[in-house]
């Protein structure tokens, strides 16, 4: 059903994401086939023969301005799908994402022309992500806007160097629309025409808002009968694939502002 939304949608290029891979590679790449999906990922090689297991990278022209889009998705997928699904394919790990940015953006930009050079990333922008979308616009300079998925973060225009970094959180609970202007300063939307244009001062994301859970939710900073009774608690339910992710957060959050670890 999700493929064929994609087809229908028609993207221009798509990133793989580490639960792209829970059905196994086979069956992603049955899907890419028979619907057409425009898969990109530039890290992702096959123990095999060393080759790419999709292509790095997209070049296309929009009224005169030439657009190179390239994909990286997050190392730490053998460590979030099962590491059977991936055993036949190598993602390198941070530093070898950070290099293949900077082939990419030399690519793109230097040989093939690119006006506009686009990261689509499924690698998060949180502290613990290995590289974080962060990371990749600080080593590769020369990327005008990295499209980020994976940590579930609602980043509405994060300037780091001269990246922009934008991201639509989680579950389709919002639609990103970036608009891109030749003028330096942009003073009203060229879809909607509305002046209130600004860029997001801040964001709580899932990562850190799953770090707070445990007492926010019980009425922390407050000191209240809730916060006394539940916590710590003894159960806990979760996914394999995000105890590090979420619970670790939990745990070390807990510690610091509770003084105690969320769980027996």
């Amino acid at each position: 059903f999700i493929a064929r939304l994609l087809e229908i949608l028609n993207y221009d290029a798509l990133a793989v994401g580490n639960h792209d891979f829970d059905y196994g590679l086979p069956r992603l790449m049955q899907l890419r086939d028979q619907y057409g999906l425009k898969f990109i990922a530039a890290n992702i090689i096959e123990k095999e023969d060393g080759a790419a297991l999709l292509p790095p990278y997209v070049i296309r022209d929009f009224d005169g301005l030439k657009v190179g889009v390239f994909g990286l998705s997050t190392p730490s997928t053998p460590l979030t799908t099962s590491p059977g699904n991936v055993k036949s394919v190598i993602f390198g790990n941070a530093e070898d994402a950070a290099e293949i940015a900077k082939v990419m953006v030399n690519k793109l930009r230097n040989e093939l022309g690119a006006d506009l050079v686009i990261a689509l990333t499924h690698l998060g922008t949180n502290p613990l992500d290995e590289p974080s979308a962060q990371d990749i616009a600080r080593a590769a300079d020369g990327i005008d806007l990295i499209i980020d998925g994976h940590s579930h973060s609602e980043v509405a225009g994060l300037i780091v160097g001269e990246t922009m970094i934008v991201s639509t959180g989680a579950f389709l609970n919002n639609l990103g629309q970036v608009t891109v202007s030749r003028e330096k300063t942009v003073t009203a939307c060229s879809h909607c025409g509305s002046a209130s244009v600004r860029q997001d001062e801040d964001s709580l994301d899932t990562w850190f808002s799953s770090a707070l859970w445990p007492f926010s939710t019980l009425g922390w900073p407050d000191d209240t009968p809730e916060l006394k009774y539940f916590y710590p608690t003894d159960v806990l339910v979760t996914g394999y694939d995000i105890i590090f992710f979420w619970v670790a957060r939990m745990i070390f959050s807990g510690v610091e502002q509770m003084g105690a670890t969320p769980f027996h």
